[in-house]
């Protein structure tokens, strides 16, 4: 005689049905749509571009300014050069003035400064092969007030001669040339300094053979 089966109490099998449910993974996935995928990429690629975009206009505008106030600066000082002999023989040493002329309600300072984060005023010769630069002479700074500075500064205003004595070897080259050299000054009035520059500056040379007479030239600049 078979025994009837006994049903499992409706509670327990409601537990059942939790637990299986629990245990078995979830089947269901979120589903992204394509287009509001390729919407949100688009929207951050554009985003960065942008971003770019106003980084590279900054530096731009930065590089224009700086360029600008440069360009300004170059135009401060107006400067000359000269030579003490025409011609320059071979085997001679004769001398170079550079004549600076700085705008009114300018300075630049003097070549000797008296603070180490001053930049001086330095005239450098860029000479061909058969020249030798022997010494460069800097006139001593006016020393005058400025609202910017505690203490005076040594500076130069309106006419400045510079002057370098060189030489010319026997190998210099024969014939008309210019000899190259460069003015480095900062520029500054009673509220702001413009930033530093180097002006090129040149004097034309006639170089004659060894023992040529030579004629002295602008004595009102050299003394004989």
């Amino acid at each position: 005689m078979k025994r009837a089966s006994i049903p499992a109490p409706a509670t327990n099998r409601g537990k059942t049905r939790v637990i299986r449910a629990r245990l078995q993974p979830c089947r269901k996935r979120l589903r992204i749509n394509p287009a509001l995928a390729a919407e949100g990429r688009l929207r951050k690629f554009s985003s960065a571009l942008l971003a770019a975009g106003l980084t590279l206009l900054a530096l731009a505008a930065t590089t224009r300014a700086a360029q600008t106030a440069q360009d300004a600066a170059r135009q401060i000082v107006h400067a000359e050069a000269y030579a003490s002999l025409d011609p320059v023989p071979r085997g001679r040493a004769f001398e170079v003035a550079v004549v600076a002329e700085v705008k009114p309600t300018y300075h630049i300072n003097a070549h000797k400064v008296l603070d180490s984060y001053l930049i001086p005023t330095v005239l450098e010769a860029k000479p061909a092969a058969g020249f030798h630069v022997l010494s460069t002479e800097y006139p001593a700074g006016e020393l005058l007030s400025f609202p910017f500075s505690k203490n005076k500064l040594a500076v130069y205003t309106g006419r400045v001669e510079l002057r370098m004595k060189v030489a010319a070897g026997p190998g210099a080259p024969l014939g008309s040339r210019d000899f190259p050299l460069s003015l480095q000054y900062q520029a500054c009035n009673n509220s702001m300094c413009l930033p530093p520059v180097t002006i090129p500056v040149s004097v034309r040379l006639t170089v004659a053979p060894a023992g040529a007479p030579a004629k002295p030239v602008h004595p009102g600049l050299f003394r004989p």
